[in-house]
């Protein structure tokens, strides 16, 4: 997975892991999970 749509998609589904060759854009997508409040 390489777009960061797709990984946007993927982080908002719950999964548990991402295969990507593009940490670097996996990362500024992760970095702050959604608040519960």
């Amino acid at each position: 997975m390489n777009e960061p749509e797709e990984m946007r998609r993927a982080l908002e589904t719950g999964v548990d892991g991402i295969v990507t060759d593009r940490p670097d854009l996996l990362a500024g997508l992760a970095v702050c999970p959604k608040s519960t409040h």
